[in-house]
């Protein structure tokens, strides 16, 4: 067997596997729609005489790999837009899959006997978001979200503050602990940082679909390794109002609020897909906020299902962080 990631000069990308065992090739490959991919197979040998036979009809074909040139000949009989291969690299993982980092796969996971994810912990934290959304929403009612009122501050900002940055700490320290993380009896942001590259949290940025003159959010964007803390301005509003609530009260503001919801949201799509809350086309759930932004993952950190097989899917990668 051997399997290969693939991108396009269209800009697609997907997944090849040769079996030359049984004489078949399988290729799974993004098609820009919703971002679906479509399920391509076929009979290997057909295939690789074709440059023999008809060499005539390929000059197009300018790849001098031997691989990338049999990829480029089966695409262009089965997806002509996206025959021009521009990067190809072998993949030895297989069916192996990230827990709590989708990374924009969603191929036939429905019937998959292997949880990519905790279906009643995905439930149970969309439901703890449109809780924490609400509160945000009920502030809005009373105070006009725009750029001159996002310094306001007061007790029920507060208190929506710390819930926010609780959650965030949550689902941070399950992306910890559903990996082994081996800290698990009390974690800071020393350890919660530690998933910045897992998920690339700091590449994506919302706005509020109501609110869209506030501007995008980006609440990750600064996160530092050195400064966990401080360098998130909107974590750091709710640490020192959680210890000290007199002194610090103007640093829990209306702006550090919508950032620490707006966190939850990007953490959620992370784990679970950048689709989540595009309701009603391909999700059932919703959110306040809408991705402008994601991030950008390379070829050799995508995960590749098992092609030709019922089961894509038969574990996880074993991650250190």
């Amino acid at each position: 067997m051997s399997n290969y990631v693939f991108e396009c000069a269209s800009g697609k990308y997907g997944f090849f596997r040769m079996d030359t065992t049984n004489d078949r090739y399988y290729i799974l490959i993004n098609t820009g729609i919703f971002d679906d991919f479509e399920l391509l197979e076929g009979v290997l040998s057909n295939r690789q005489g074709y440059e023999n036979r008809s060499p005539e009809s390929l000059g197009w074909l300018t790849n001098t790999d031997p691989t990338e040139r049999l990829l480029s000949i089966i695409l262009w009989h089965d997806s002509i837009q996206n025959r021009d291969i521009t990067k190809l690299i072998p993949n030895t993982n297989p069916g192996k899959f990230y827990r709590r980092s989708i990374r924009g796969l969603y191929y036939n996971t429905k019937n998959c006997t292997t949880e990519i994810y905790n279906r009643s912990a995905k439930l149970d934290e969309i439901r703890s978001f449109h809780s924490i959304y609400n509160l945000l929403t009920s502030l809005f009612d009373v105070i006009e979200p725009e750029q001159q009122n996002l310094t306001t501050y007061g007790n029920k900002i507060r208190e929506g503050l710390i819930i926010g940055c609780t959650e965030v700490e949550y689902l941070l320290k399950k992306t910890l602990l559903d990996n082994n993380h081996t800290n698990s009896a009390r974690m800071t942001m020393n350890d919660y940082v530690k998933t910045l590259p897992y998920l690339k949290l700091e590449q994506y940025s919302v706005k509020l679909k109501m609110f869209p003159d506030l501007g995008s959010f980006q609440p990750f964007a600064n996160w530092s390794p050195t400064q966990p803390t401080q360098s998130l301005n909107w974590y750091d509003s709710y640490n020192v109002v959680k210890h000290d609530r007199g002194s610090n009260k103007s640093r829990a503001t209306l702006e550090m609020l919508i950032n620490s919801v707006a966190a939850i949201h990007i953490i959620l799509e992370a784990h679970y897909g950048e689709h989540l809350f595009d309701s009603p086309m391909r999700s059932n759930y919703e959110s306040i906020f809408q991705t402008v932004t994601c991030p950008t993952w390379h070829l050799n950190e995508l995960p590749m299902p098992l092609l030709g097989t019922n089961q894509p899917w038969d574990g996880a990668l074993q991650v250190t962080f």
